[in-house]
């Protein structure tokens, strides 16, 4: 054979060339300048190489390096475990953190826009989902139909994406017009845990009728109508308390009235009025939510109780004397279920209804420190 490795040849029935960078029976593999190897054979190549006087054939074999094993001896794991526990460890490791979780803003939207083709009329809708927040995003979007829910995608929303999910016909949103998301966040590697998001978004039919509603926006060249998905709207201070917390905050009220030595009745309430101050909390559906439509009584009754509890415990935290709860009347449900929830987990507080005079059997009165 008249080829050897580091040959510059050319190709007989073909221009161009290269050199020649391997030989394996008989085959020669040419290497190209664009870095590609591609075979001949001997017959297929003219070998422009001035021959050389005894030249060996070499052939370049990977080499293994042989295995070994490593032994961790005892001293050493301990050494490793103080490094671990010392302050320049972690100091480092909390500015890794600090460093890979810049912007935590957890920005995502829900955007209607006119499909393309009939974009004047605004009779075919496009939705979107927008992730314009550093965290990629595990998400759920249903319908609410017919006191149903159904699931129509879910999935994963990489960071800095949007994603189009359907197109419904403007005439459709008259019985869709609520929107359920679900969606938990997160990054690959280190990053500072959120909140996972759950979102009930209801939009009245009649805003996709006007045109005035589509404006422009940074995600489309075409005016949308954009939502922001965010949390709804809790108290989120009681909220943060486990049970743990809230008792410890009840026990310390329990001690300060014990240790006072106050086990007086309950004075005359016009008495109470000019020595304490008062929070007053209306509980009705209408002063908690801005629309209701659509919601069950035991839903209803769970928004006003959630409120309840959280307008409690901030009264507790804060050191209030007293706070006026206004149920209403009515079927006397509310009432009875705050009267059972004071008299389980708040018996260490009085309670009693409030002025006749001013809210007639609709109130109660939680009195949290008779100082």
């Amino acid at each position: 054979m008249d080829f050897q490795i580091g040959d510059k040849v050319r190709f007989l029935d073909d221009t161009g060339g290269g050199k020649i960078a391997r030989i394996e029976d008989k085959v020669i593999y040419v290497s190209l300048e664009e870095g590609f190897e591609i075979p001949y054979l001997e017959n297929e190549l003219i070998n422009t190489e001035e021959k050389k006087p005894d030249r060996k054939i070499f052939v370049r074999e990977k080499i293994k390096p042989p295995e070994k094993k490593i032994e961790i001896k005892k001293e050493e794991i301990k050494n490793l475990q103080e490094i671990k526990e010392s302050s320049f460890y972690h100091s480092f490791e909390e500015k890794e953190i600090k460093k890979k979780s810049n912007n935590n803003e957890i920005n995502i939207f829900f955007a209607f826009l006119p499909k393309e083709e009939d974009s004047s009329n605004f009779d075919n809708l496009d939705v979107y989902l927008i992730n314009d927040s550093n965290y990629n995003l595990l998400y759920n979007y249903a319908i609410e139909y017919s006191e149903n829910h159904v699931s129509r995608s879910a999935g994963i929303l990489e960071s800095n994406t949007k994603f189009f999910i359907e197109t419904y016909k403007r005439s459709d949103l008259n019985e869709l017009s609520t929107f359920i998301f679900q969606i938990i966040a997160y990054k690959n590697g280190i990053y500072n845990l959120q909140d996972t998001i759950t979102k009930k978004l209801k939009i009245k039919p009649i805003k996709f009728y006007k045109e005035k509603n589509f404006v422009e926006n940074d995600f489309f060249y075409s005016e949308a109508i954009i939502f922001k998905i965010e949390s709804d709207k809790v108290e989120k201070r009681f909220e943060k308390l486990d049970g743990k917390e809230i008792k410890k905050i009840v026990k310390e009220k329990e001690n300060n009235l014990i240790g006072n030595d106050i086990k007086k009745e309950i004075p005359e309430e016009k008495e109470i009025k000019n020595i304490l101050p008062l929070k007053e909390i209306d509980l009705h559906i209408k002063k908690l939510i801005p629309d209701d439509s659509g919601l069950s009584s035991f839903a209803i009754l769970t928004i006003q109780l959630n409120r309840f509890r959280s307008e409690l415990g901030s009264a507790i935290i804060n050191n209030l004397n007293k706070i006026i709860f206004i149920h209403g009347v009515g079927n006397g449900v509310l009432k009875e279920e705050i009267r059972k929830i004071l008299d389980k987990d708040y018996k260490h507080f009085k309670h009693q209804d409030a002025s006749f005079k001013e809210y007639g059997y609709g109130a109660t009165l939680v009195i949290l420190n008779e100082s």
